[in-house]
């Protein structure tokens, strides 16, 4: 009985993972969601805004909407809203009710319903109680342009209605009446905060370790200040005075006759008020005083969306769409007072950052240490010289270092190009001054990198780097002074002149690194069998991950690849370059150059393609290729469950024989192509294979022999071929999920240019 059971639930015997549709638990979680989605529909319509009566149909916008009532108070509404919390409290289990609220936020997440934004607020307020410890609403929330989407009702006949979304009073009243139950949160998400929902935040959630918000366009320096547990103010600290810069819904967003609800949304016509951009710098801190309460326990805070910091949008090159609140000062606070923050998410914090080391005296900046441990840094933050240095000493604790490249300091006073070199110079110096790094990415130059390395490539795990490879004995030194790395993800550009050309530099760092080569004459033209030796001396000792992309050839990859005993994934996407290589980016010599250089033994996952724009001809691999491969992986690498190849001339039954060779053997691997079908630049070629990869017919719409055609067709009326594959694969019983295909677009008869 129990056989024929898991015969009939999994269709193969298999085991199925989370709830299915006929579980008993979801069918009862889903009836009384019901339930409690129908009771949320019925308050909105007798106590909400939707109960004056008065609504009617605006021009593009989906659904009826209504105007605002300004002497409407909500206590009737939300006191209802309480009483459902307290009669499920009563009669449910709190894991049931947190039950609930996750599987009601799934649902909500995955349906852009335009109708029933409100109820949907409604109903995950209902469903909130005090033992909670994560609170969020639906991701479409997040993103102002989402949420236009959502508000017009055709978008290819009407345009977006250019207005400001805003949480109506009611949705206003409904999140405070829910923060005031909330006080065990650890984690809240919050889009569209304004200063009185930040106050709430900063009295209610004060055990709150991660926090995501959003701002709203009339949101001030004070909603900050309240997070972070301080004031402008020594007394009266509830009285809303007048910012500078600061937008207010009254005065600055139309005339209220535009206004209109929307479900939980007020809409308004954009500011009417003229700001000055790029706005001015503050010139020192704000004088704060506490307020007692504030969420001094974060640890994460990420802040989403639109707004306004002023020294970056006085250094960026676009600052003519400039939208969004004027923020500063409160930034400044938060860093201040949240003394335990570690994770600062958030557009240019390290501009933030560094500007407000520079704001502090002498005395303070050497009392104030940050416990931040990732920076990261934009093409548009442009630090000046005493930012940078001042920056490395208030955040001695940093980790993880992104986004370094030459874009970081502020080159407007610099026009000359021998001038171009103090620019390098300041990027050298400024990450040496980082001693606790274990996370390093950027574009910089590799002589730079090393000799970084050099004095603090011991801690270091995980490197990304991109850059111009100018000579092979700079790969030799990352080997050498990278003893701990786990991962390597390198994107490296290479060309004729490696090796062979004289290169300027800010500075000669060549005597840092003596002894790295025993030969001098060794270059890129040299065999392998010449660089082992030299390889051997500086091994990987607990490489696990090599991801390489760019152009290259066979004998940068060697080495890279080169004694490394735990690789245990190796990813190589190589792009076709007229300089080396004869133009092709692989060809099957590949294969046996890598397998000398590393016989792979712990190697798991095994990747060697061609970025997805490219042609067959620029490079392929043969069935040659392939079973040299598979023979020395079932005597050398018992561990490898994935190949990834360009065996596009390889008909798919055969890989499929392949693999079930292989499985018979015992060597359980996945062999695949990187593109289900990748084109020919000659069309009679992709003419000539029309019949043997099943992805050269899926592509253009046809399914292919095997292939369940109700529901390919049931897919494609939904959403194409990829989901018709994901569909037949379940149909088939499959327990892994089909691979996505990407559908290529036609391509136009000629020649192709490369860049």
């Amino acid at each position: 009985m129990a056989a024929q059971l898991s015969n009939r639930q999994g269709g193969g015997g298999g085991v199925r993972r989370g709830l299915q549709p006929d579980s008993l638990k979801l069918i009862c979680q889903l009836a009384v969601l019901k339930h409690i989605h129908r009771v949320a529909f019925q308050l909105e319509v007798t106590q909400g805004d939707k109960s004056f009566g008065k609504h009617w149909y605006l021009r593009g916008v989906q659904g009826r909407v209504c105007n605002p009532v300004w002497n409407r108070d909500y206590f009737y509404f939300t006191g209802l809203i309480n009483e459902i919390r307290i009669y499920l409290r009563e009669n449910c289990v709190n894991t049931l009710v947190n039950d609930l609220f996750k599987l009601a936020l799934s649902i909500f997440n995955s349906n852009d319903n335009r109708r029933r934004m409100g109820a949907e607020l409604i109903l995950l307020c209902m469903l909130s109680n005090e033992s909670q410890v994560a609170w969020s609403l639906p991701t479409k929330y997040h993103d102002t342009e989402t949420i236009l989407d959502m508000l017009v009702s055709c978008k290819q006949r009407f345009q977006k209605p250019k207005v400001v979304p805003f949480w109506s009073k009611q949705s206003e009243a409904l999140l405070l009446s829910t923060l005031r139950h909330a006080s065990s949160l650890t984690k809240l998400v919050l889009p569209l905060c304004n200063d009185l929902l930040l106050k709430s935040i900063a009295v209610y959630c004060r055990k709150l370790v991660e926090l995501e918000i959003g701002f709203a366009e009339d949101v001030s320096e004070e909603g900050l200040l309240a997070i972070s547990g301080r004031s402008a103010y020594p007394r009266d600290q509830g009285l809303h005075r007048k910012y500078e810069n600061a937008l207010y819904l009254q005065n600055d967003f139309g005339p209220a006759q535009q206004w209109y609800v929307k479900d939980s949304m007020l809409f308004t016509p954009p500011t009417s008020t003229k700001r000055s951009l790029p706005p001015k710098e503050c010139d020192k801190l704000l004088q704060t005083y506490p307020t007692h309460f504030g969420c001094t326990r974060l640890k994460r805070l990420k802040i989403f969306g639109n707004f306004i910091f002023p020294p970056r949008a006085n250094r960026s090159k676009f600052n003519k769409n400039l939208k969004g609140p004027i923020l500063e000062t409160g930034f400044y606070c938060l860093l201040l007072h949240l003394k335990n923050l570690e994770d600062f998410v958030i557009p240019a914090a390290s501009l933030m950052v560094a500007r407000l080391s520079v704001l502090l005296t002498p005395d303070q900046l050497v009392d104030t240490k940050l416990l931040l441990k990732e920076l990261s840094f934009g093409w548009d933050e442009r630090l000046e010289a005493q930012e940078m240095t001042s920056l490395a000493k208030i955040c001695p604790r940093v980790k993880t270092l992104r986004g370094v490249s030459n874009g970081i300091p502020n080159d407007f006073h610099i026009s000359a190009f021998s001038d171009r070199f103090r620019i390098d110079d300041a990027v050298c110096d400024f990450v040496k001054r980082f001693h606790n790094l274990s996370t390093l990415s950027g574009n910089m130059k590799l002589t730079c990198l090393n000799s970084y390395l050099r004095l603090r490539g011991d801690k270091l795990t995980h490197l990304s780097c991109s850059s111009l490879l100018l000579s092979t004995a700079d790969l030799v030194t990352l080997r050498r002074f990278c003893v701990n790395l786990t991962r390597l993800d390198a994107r490296l550009t290479l060309d004729n002149t490696v090796d062979k050309g004289f290169v300027e530099y800010h500075c000669d760092h060549s005597p840092e690194f003596r002894g790295t080569l025993v030969s001098q004459d060794i270059n890129i033209d040299s065999p392998w069998p010449e660089w082992r030796s030299e390889i051997a001396r500086w091994p990987w000792k607990r490489l696990k991950h090599l991801d390489l992309n760019g152009r290259f050839n066979l004998i940068i990859l060697q080495l890279l690849l080169g004694s490394a005993d735990h690789l245990e994934i190796l990813s190589v996407t190589n792009w076709p370059n007229e300089m080396v290589s004869g133009g092709m980016a692989l060809d099957d010599s590949w294969i046996p150059g890598i397998l000398a250089a590393n016989p792979l033994h712990n190697i798991k996952e095994f990747c060697l393609k061609m970025e997805i724009d490219h042609f067959v001809e620029e490079g392929f691999l043969t069935k040659t290729s392939l079973n040299s491969l598979i023979h020395h992986a079932m005597e050398n690498c018992p561990k490898l469950e994935r190949i990834v190849g360009e065996w596009t001339k390889i008909p798919d039954r055969e890989l499929a024989e392949i693999q079930q060779r292989c499985w018979k053997q015992g060597l359980k691997v996945a062999i695949s192509n990187a593109e289900p079908y990748r084109d020919f630049q000659n069309y009679e070629d992709n003419d000539r294979y029309y019949g043997m990869n099943a992805g050269y017919w899926r592509l253009r719409g046809i399914p292919a022999r095997g292939d369940d055609l109700a529901a390919l067709a049931a897919a494609a009326a939904a959403g194409g071929a990829v989901g018709g594959l994901a569909v037949a694969a379940a149909a088939e019983g499959h327990e892994e999920e089909a691979a996505p295909v990407h559908v290529r677009y036609p391509r136009t008869f000629g020649y192709v240019y490369r860049p």
